[in-house]
């Protein structure tokens, strides 16, 4: 005899239940011209999450000099934005020499009273989206392995990490659409 469906009875895996998760602001690709947000928000990172960021501590005129040299025609820079301002982005960018043609670096970063509200998973669906759009099969990154914040996200999507010293790099295999 089959028993009765119980309401009462626990549920294991709630994430597949919920809905996906909803934002007070808005997603969206920053411009050139918005060279200035981008600058502003990594200036309100903590110095922690600066050195995470960047790999090492950051003084204000070189993150300006980091600013400058965006190359904002190729590279991507996609952010997220609550109450006027931008509070967390993820970057884009060419691989650089050693690296297949579809192949991008990516970059990402949260202010701290932001960071653990999903905002850094909907940014990197929404960078994997762009990246395949425009024929990358593989993001690349780079990361200090104390970094577990971003380690855990990465995993999530399925990243490989290998370990080199104190830092963690990686890559995030997509696929292309044809």
């Amino acid at each position: 005899m089959r028993k009765p469906h119980n309401p009462q009875s626990r549920i294991t895996n709630v994430r597949s239940f919920l809905p996906r998760q909803r934002f007070a602001g808005e997603f969206r690709p920053l411009v050139a011209q918005e060279a200035g947000e981008f600058l502003a928000h990594l200036g309100r990172l903590s110095p922690e999450d600066r050195r995470r960021r960047f790999g090492n501590p950051i003084r204000d005129g070189a993150m300006a000099n980091f600013v400058a040299r965006i190359d904002w025609s190729s590279g991507l820079v996609i952010g997220y934005f609550e109450g006027g301002y931008l509070r967390g982005a993820i970057q884009l960018a060419a691989a650089g020499e050693g690296y297949e043609a579809a192949t991008a670096e990516l970059a990402i970063q949260i202010e701290s009273d932001w960071q653990g509200r999903g905002i850094g998973s909907a940014l990197l669906r929404k960078a994997r989206a762009a990246a395949r759009k425009r024929g990358v099969g593989r993001l690349i990154f780079f990361a200090l392995a104390e970094n577990q914040g971003v380690t855990a996200l990465l995993s999530k999507f399925g990243a490989r990490f290998r370990r080199v010293g104190s830092d963690v790099t990686g890559d995030l295999p997509l696929a292309v659409p044809a």
